[in-house]
């Protein structure tokens, strides 16, 4: 009995979280970018969807070991700016971003994921999600490919693409991963183009480039926490997640 309870708890997490969040003051994203109109608009924006770009490329660990176990959790994921406070942790314009996710191995050396959320900021409901694969290249190597889309605010759209090469090290029932990545992003802008003598961008382009580490730490057979961590000169984001591995 003590076992089947240890078990219930981290899957009651995954499902409770993300509402658990939405009732904390402060952290829902703020993805209203016309406060910024001015000469500035661009540098702001770009810095903005480079949090972005960064806070959306998180998933699961995906396992090469794991046979046809299909993996479904939850995640929360947030970024920081190290130099401006419109992009602080929690309270900041990309505030907490939880998301269901799931991860289901193909073959022994492809993994294909997936992530969804939907949510309510300043009266906008906005869609999240992303799919994606890694791809095994023999011992502890992997590649990750990601195409990301963020909908359904006023003033943009967000669509990006991401490549990693990581290398993971296992240890005991800890898998450790460290690599680097890049994330490209093409957000389309809906603000007017003019407001006084200042013209808006109808499309912002740029790129984040990023060192990653991360741990997986199994509980028993059939769940697992997962913490990962990316560094960009500017940025930091974080990701903390629970899952549940079915098989």
């Amino acid at each position: 009995m003590k076992g089947d309870s240890f078990r219930f708890i981290p899957l009651a997490c995954a499902a409770v979280f993300p509402w658990f969040f939405s009732a904390l003051p402060g952290q829902v994203p703020d993805y209203d970018i016309g406060k910024w109109a001015g000469s500035k608009f661009s540098e702001k924006a770009g810095r903005f969807f480079q949090a972005l770009t960064l806070q959306t490329s998180h998933h699961l660990f995906s396992r090469e070991s794991s046979g046809d176990r299909l993996s479904l959790g939850g995640t929360v994921t947030m970024t920081s700016s190290f130099t401006h406070s419109d992009l602080r942790p929690i309270s900041g314009k990309t505030g907490l971003l939880p998301v269901f996710e799931g991860n289901l191995p193909v073959t022994t050396n492809l993994s294909l994921n997936g992530a969804y959320t939907a949510f309510s900021s300043s009266g906008d409901v906005v869609i999240v999600y992303r799919y994606g694969m890694d791809l095994f290249l023999g011992g502890p190597w992997l590649v990750e490919l990601q195409r990301g889309h963020l909908e359904g605010t006023d003033d943009f759209f967000l669509k990006t693409v991401g490549v990693a090469i990581v290398r993971q090290i296992n240890y005991d029932k800890r898998n450790y991963w460290i690599g680097v990545g890049s994330g490209f992003y093409s957000a389309g802008v809906h603000i007017k183009n003019r407001l006084g003598d200042v013209t808006f961008p109808q499309r912002l382009e740029g790129d984040v480039t990023y060192l990653l580490a991360g741990l997986d730490r199994e509980l028993g057979t059939h769940y697992a926490v997962d913490v990962e961590v990316k560094i960009h000169p500017s940025f930091l984001s974080l990701m903390v997640g629970v899952s549940r591995i079915l098989h």
